[in-house]
C-alpha cells in the first residue's frame, strides 16, 4: 500500500472513531448492539422452532407472524415520525406538545377497533393464506396485532425524547422473554405451532405494558379542541407517510403472503428460515432510521453532502463485512438447520443482497423529511411497489421461494435507481435556492 493510501485509510478512520464519538453515533452504537442481541436472540427461536416444527409447521407459524407485521405497519399511520417533527424541538413546552401526544393516542385507540372489525373476515384470510389449518394461527396473531399496534405509540414517544437506551433496553429485555418461553417449550417438548403462537402473543401483551410504563409523562392534559387541530397539522404533514408506510407495511411482508398463497407450507417455512437468518438486516437499518429522524430533521443545509458521504461510506463497509457470510450460506444452513432446510440457502443469498441494496438507500431518504417533502417518498413507494407486487406474482408463482427473493433484488436496485434520480434533483433545487 503506497503513504497516500494508507493516509487516505488514516482519514476514513478517524471519520468513522468521530462519529462514534458523538451522540448521534454513541446513540446508534447503543440502538444497534441491542439490536444485535435481540437478533441473535431471534435466531436462537427460529434455530428451536423451525427444528422442532419442520418446514410445515413453521411455514404456518412465518405466516401468522407475518400478517401481524402487516397489521401492525398498516396501523401506525406515520405516527411516529410526525410527531417527532412537530414535538421534537418544543418538548419542554409541555402545554404545546400535549395535544399532538394525546391526539396520537386517541387516533391509535381507534385503531384497535379497526382491528376488531378484521376478525370476522378470518376464515376468509385463511382459505387464502392455506386452508383451515391457518385459522387459530390468524386468530391469535390478530390479537397479538392489537397490543403491538398500540405499542406503536409508547415507542413514538420514547424516540421523540431520545431516550435510546430505555428503547434499547425495552427491545432486549422483551427478546430475552420470548426466547426464555421458547426454551422453556423445548425442554418440556412442548413446542407446538399453538404454544409458539401463545408465547408471542404474551411478548406482546407485556410490549405495550411495560412501553406504558415506561413512557414519559407529560402532565398537562389538552383539550379535544387543541388535539383535533394537531391532529390535522400531523395529517397535513403525514398524509403522504399515511400511504408510504401502509404500502412498506404491505410490502416487507410481502413475501411470505404470496408465498403462503400460491405454494405449500413447507415452502413457505424454507423462505421463512432464509428470512429468519437475514432479519439482523432491519434490524440494523430500523436503529439507523431510529437515531437518524431527529438528527436529520435538524440538520442545516451545509451538512447535507456530508451527511450522505457519511452514510455511503458506512454502508460500503457494512457491506463489505457481509459478502463472506452470503457466500458461506449453504454450509451454514445446512449444518444449523439440517439438510431438510437446503432449499433456504439461496433465496437467503438473495435476500441479504437486497438488504444490503436498501442499506445504501434508506439513511439517504430521511432527507425528504428534513425538506418537509414526504409525498416524493410516496411516489417513489407506489412505483417501487406495483414494481415489486408484478415481479412477486410472476416470480414466486415461477420459482417459489427463490422467485419471491430475486423479486426483491430486482425491486431494490430498481428502488435505488429511482431514488437516486429524486434524491438529485431535490438536492439541487434546494442548493440552487439557498445559493
Amino acid at each position: 500500500m503506497t503513504t497516500d493510501s494508507m493516509q487516505r485509510v488514516r482519514q476514513l478512520g478517524d471519520k468513522v472513531v468521530g462519529l462514534a464519538r458523538t451522540r448521534t453515533g454513541r446513540s446508534s452504537m447503543v440502538i444497534f448492539a441491542a439490536s444485535l442481541f435481540s437478533a441473535a436472540l431471534a435466531f436462537v427461536v427460529a434455530y428451536f422452532a423451525a427444528r422442532t416444527l419442520g418446514p410445515e409447521s413453521y411455514g404456518r407459524l412465518a405466516t401468522a407472524n407475518a400478517i401481524v407485521v402487516v397489521i401492525v405497519g398498516l396501523t401506525d399511520f406515520g405516527v411516529s415520525t410526525a410527531l417527532v417533527r412537530f414535538t421534537s424541538e418544543h418538548l419542554n413546552d409541555k402545554p404545546r406538545v400535549a395535544p399532538y401526544f394525546q391526539g396520537a393516542l386517541r387516533l391509535q385507540l381507534l385503531v384497535v377497533l379497526v382491528i376488531l372489525a378484521i376478525v370476522p373476515f378470518t376464515p376468509r384470510l385463511a382459505e387464502f393464506l392455506g386452508g383451515p389449518e391457518m385459522r387459530l394461527p390468524l386468530y391469535i396473531g390478530l390479537i397479538s396485532s392489537l397490543f403491538l399496534s398500540l405499542g406503536t405509540y409508547t415507542n413514538a414517544l420514547l424516540q421523540t425524547y431520545q431516550r435510546f437506551k430505555v428503547i434499547a433496553s425495552l427491545n432486549a429485555g422483551l427478546s430475552t422473554l420470548r426466547t426464555v418461553l421458547y426454551l422453556s417449550l423445548v425442554l418440556t417438548s412442548a413446542l407446538t405451532l399453538l404454544n409458539a403462537l401463545v408465547a408471542n402473543l404474551v411478548v406482546a401483551v407485556l410490549t405495550l405494558a411495560v412501553g406504558m410504563y415506561l413512557r414519559p409523562r407529560i402532565g398537562v392534559r389538552s383539550s379535544w379542541l387543541e388535539q383535533k387541530l394537531a391532529l390535522k397539522e400531523m395529517y397535513r404533514f403525514g398524509k403522504w407517510l399515511v400511504v408510504s408506510y401502509a404500502l412498506n407495511a404491505v410490502l416487507s411482508r410481502l413475501d411470505l403472503v404470496m408465498l403462503a398463497h400460491l405454494r405449500p407450507a413447507s415452502e413457505v417455512g424454507h423462505y421463512a428460515v432464509a428470512l429468519q437468518l437475514a432479519m439482523f438486516m432491519p434490524l440494523l437499518l430500523s436503529s439507523l432510521t431510529t437515531v437518524l429522524v431527529p438528527k436529520v430533521s435538524a440538520l442545516p443545509d451545509s451538512e447535507v453532502r456530508s451527511y450522505l458521504r457519511n452514510t455511503l461510506f458506512g454502508a460500503a463497509a457494512v457491506a463489505a463485512v457481509l459478502i463472506p457470510l452470503v457466500l458461506l450460506a449453504g454450509p451454514v444452513i445446512e449444518f444449523v438447520f439440517g439438510d431438510k432446510y437446503a432449499g433456504a440457502v439461496q433465496p437467503f443469498q438473495l435476500i441479504m443482497g437486497s438488504f444490503i441494496l436498501t442499506l445504501f438507500i434508506n439513511p439517504p431518504t430521511l432527507l425528504f423529511y428534513k425538506w418537509n417533502k414526504p409525498k416524493i417518498l410516496t411516489y417513489m413507494n407506489v412505483i417501487t411497489a406495483t414494481t415489486l407486487v408484478v415481479l412477486m406474482f410472476v416470480l414466486t408463482q415461477r420459482f417459489g421461494a427463490v422467485g419471491a427473493a430475486w423479486a426483491l433484488v430486482i425491486n431494490a436496485a430498481f428502488s435505488g435507481c429511482v431514488f437516486a434520480v429524486l434524491l438529485r434533483y431535490q438536492l439541487e433545487r434546494v442548493e440552487s435556492v439557498a445559493s
